[in-house]
């Protein structure tokens, strides 16, 4: 029968290409991450073909249908709570034999399944060539072939996925247990059903009941994997790019200064390109602000609107957007790391400092993910399936300069040195941020009990250039997306500083905003911060990006020019550097503690976060202006 309505969920290993190939299919804006766990939830999108609506389901990346690990729970609860018509596997020709293991149990258990066998050009690249019509007919299901870029036939794919749903299940492969397994299963009594899943209820009871014929049953599954693949597999071993390339990449001596020059070039790349764009806006709004200031007067508005206009919305909205063009260079050269496969390459050097000092290498993928955004990378700690190390990934992330304090960071750096010793200061800044988080994690080993942790593993995927289109859309979605989160507390907090810096009328040194930072200013020299800086880092306590626009404020109420001429002008580099370092280690957005709090269901740990990270913000501070000093 016809169905007018299909549900379709995708399974498969880690970093097999499923969200590559959710966006293929559906458009939708899931972020493509070439690392292992990036999709920790399901995310489902309806589309339309063929005369009939598609819900395709993207679920974690998992191994098996156990609870080894969370993602796994979570892919069994879904597909128990809600089984789809078609369970789409998307297999990873580079790991045929493995990948077939997930798609033996999908089938065991509902029949229903198409197969997508995925990144086949990589796999001629390492001398594999499958014969994807052989794997068909063994298995009894459709086997669609597609390369790693997430290209393929759709036509092809929707007409498997309609044909396997409006039939009943065939008779697939069927696995071939040993006959003490075969006797256990024939002596449970599973529950009739309409869906064709008493066998499979009755292999899981047995896998539950009996730990050694649960050994059997996984084994004669893998024994089943590797006598399909041998029978549709040649392998004619070969030295390909990403092999000559890894030679070098994770090399054990080479790996991390190279590691260091990629990073190096991209915030280079970041500082230069971004360098003209950012003068180029800031002479806008300059242009824009001295038009004003001369205009509305002439028209009949009243100076104090023309003041909250040009001194507070202006001031602040342009100081704010000055460091667009750096976000969204940084986004891009970013992507590009990250799409290319060289990101989770990062993961694997680090992994060596992570386990060196006791901890789950594992942990370092969310703490690269908190670059993007801290709520990202708490997120991402998802992917770990001990609470312990989740606490510890959750208070070291949080930490992680996100891309609204880079953001503010690159804009310091940028006004107060020159492209090449600009790279190295942000090199420097993100060295500490590296060793504060360890430093974190280290530390809230002492007081958290341990509990079984997992191992470090990842798939390594093999390097591609990134899809131009895709790369070109997730910047500008991640730069949208920056702008609609600012935009509110842009406008919000240039009003809430104009009002400080205004009120009461007079000197500028009796308005709230002066005094507030007069009275701090005592606390503030034992860092080298003048009060100025010191409001800055009060009004960036909500939303870091409102730091900036505080700064731009200030300095434009203060009679000053531009604002990056106005901060090299009454700050120090030192004073400066200090600053950026206090700033990208203090308090984090209230987003980031609130998420804390939701994903731990503990209010202890999001308070511990903000305390901690006002210590350290305050013993790193003094370190690097007091040891500044002997320097400069």
């Amino acid at each position: 029968m016809t169905k007018k309505t299909l549900s379709v969920d995708l399974v498969g290993n880690p970093n097999v290409g499923k969200s590559s190939l959710f966006n293929a299919l559906t458009g939708a804006a899931q972020l493509i991450g070439n690392w292992c766990g990036k999709t920790t939830e399901a995310c489902t999108t309806k589309v339309a073909y063929g005369g009939r609506e598609i819900s395709f389901t993207d679920l974690p990346g998992v191994y098996g249908f156990g609870h080894a690990s969370r993602e796994e729970t979570l892919v069994d609860k879904h597909l128990r709570a809600d089984p789809p018509d078609v369970v789409l596997v998307i297999v990873d020709a580079l790991n045929l034999e493995r990948n077939l293991y997930l798609a033996l149990e999908a089938l065991e258990r509902y029949g229903k399944v198409v197969v997508l066998l995925n990144k086949i050009d990589a796999a001629g690249e390492h001398g594999m060539v499958i014969d994807h019509a052989r794997l068909a007919a063994l298995l009894g299901i459709p086997v669609i072939p597609a390369v790693a870029t997430g290209q393929l036939d759709a036509a092809a794919l929707y007409h498997a996925l309609f044909a396997v749903a409006d039939r009943d299940p065939a008779a697939p492969y069927a696995i071939s247990y040993p006959p003490a397994v075969e006797a256990a299963i024939a002596a449970v009594h599973a529950p009739s059903d309409n869906n064709g899943l008493a066998r499979w209820r009755a292999v899981e009871a047995v896998e539950e009941a009996d730990e050694d014929l649960q050994v059997e049953i996984i084994n004669a599954r893998y024994a089943a994997a590797a006598a399909l693949a041998a029978q549709c597999l040649v392998h004619h071993p070969t030295e390909t790019l990403t092999d000559k390339i890894d030679r070098w990449a994770l090399h054990r001596i080479w790996g991390v200064p190279i590691m260091i020059v990629v990073f190096a070039v991209l915030f280079y790349l970041t500082f230069t390109v971004s360098r003209p764009l950012s003068d180029l806006l800031g002479l806008l709004f300059e242009t824009l602000a001295e038009y004003s200031r001369a205009a509305l007067p002439a028209w009949g508005v009243p100076d104090l609107a023309v003041s909250l206009l040009v001194d507070g919305l202006l001031s602040g909205i342009g100081a704010t957007l000055g460091f667009l063009p750096q976000i969204a260079i940084f986004f891009l050269v970013y992507h590009i790391i990250q799409d290319t496969g060289y990101i989770v390459r990062v993961a694997f050097l680090m992994d060596r400092v992570m386990t060196a000092i006791g901890l789950n290498g594992k942990i370092f993928i969310p703490l690269v993910a908190g670059y993007s955004c801290n709520v990202s990378g708490i997120l991402a700690s998802r992917i770990l399936t001990s609470r312990y190390d989740r606490l510890v990934a959750v208070l070291a992330s949080s930490y992680a300069p996100c891309s609204a304090r880079l953001g503010v960071m690159v804009f310091v750096v940028s006004a107060f040195f020159p492209s090449g010793h600009a790279t190295l200061v942000m090199l420097a800044l993100l060295a500490i941020s590296v060793a504060m988080m360890a430093t974190v994690a280290f530390v809230a080993r002492f007081f958290v009990t341990d509990d079984e942790s997992s191992p470090f593993l990842s798939e390594v995927p093999v390097y591609h250039l990134p899809d131009l289109k895709h790369l070109l859309l997730d910047t500008g979605a991640r730069t949208l997306h920056f702008l609609k989160r600012i935009r509110n507390v842009i406008i919000l907090s240039s009003i809430l500083v104009w009002y400080l810096s205004t009120f009461p009328a007079g000197p500028f040194e009796n308005t709230y905003l002066a005094r507030i930072g007069l009275t701090l200013e005592p606390f503030g020299a034992l860092f080298g911060l003048d009060w100025q800086l010191l409001v800055a880092l009060i009004a960036g306590i909500p939303a870091k990006e409102s730091a900036l626009t505080t700064l731009g404020v200030i300095y434009q109420a203060s009679g000053d020019g531009g604002l990056a001429t106005a901060l090299t002008s009454h700050i120090s580099p030192l004073a400066a550097f200090t600053f950026l370092v206090v700033y990208m280690t203090y308090i984090p957005c209230l987003a980031t503690v609130i998420t804390i709090y939701q994903e731990m269901r503990n209010w202890s740990v999001a308070v511990a976060s903000v305390y901690g990270s006002i210590l350290l913000s305050v013993l790193l501070g003094l370190l690097s202006y007091n040891i500044g000093k002997l320097f400069f």
